[in-house]
């Protein structure tokens, strides 16, 4: 699930005005792909998901990931709101994984401790597992 925050952060990562997302948003959830429910947008099953993220090239996936990533990062350091950025954020760089990033020390630092700070947030036992086994494969 994605708040709407973070959408409208990410929609011009990509230097366009990112006028059509939204719409574009609520199209799919007429179509029967997308559930809104207040400001949060989440597939309707795992397998659209998968498919959306699927439309996208392969060798463009990181890149633009990563573009998405530091669109987010600073908007994970600020005030309680953060969360909804914070958790968008780790779940992006997890997809990515560590060794997208393995040659770069820094990044890899930032990426775990971005999932050390979601698993300290996480209310759930086995997602904040997830969260640390994420953050120390970055630094491995």
């Amino acid at each position: 699930h994605v708040d709407r925050r973070v959408l409208e952060v990410v929609k011009t990562h990509d230097a366009s005005d990112g006028s059509t997302l939204i719409p574009s948003l609520y199209t799919a959830q007429r179509e029967g792909l997308l559930d809104i429910a207040g400001p949060t947008f989440t597939f309707m099953h795992e397998t659209i998901k998968q498919a959306a993220f699927n439309l996208i090239e392969v060798s463009d996936r990181i890149p633009i990931m990563l573009r998405i990533v530091a669109c987010l990062l600073p908007h994970c350091k600020q005030d309680v709101e953060a969360d909804a950025y914070l958790f968008t954020t780790v779940d992006i760089i997890n997809i990515i994984g560590s060794q997208a990033v393995s040659k770069n020390l820094g990044q890899s630092r930032v990426f775990a401790q971005l999932n050390l700070n979601a698993g300290k947030k996480s209310t759930n036992f086995r997602t904040a597992l997830d969260y640390f086994e994420a953050g120390i494969s970055f630094l491995q």
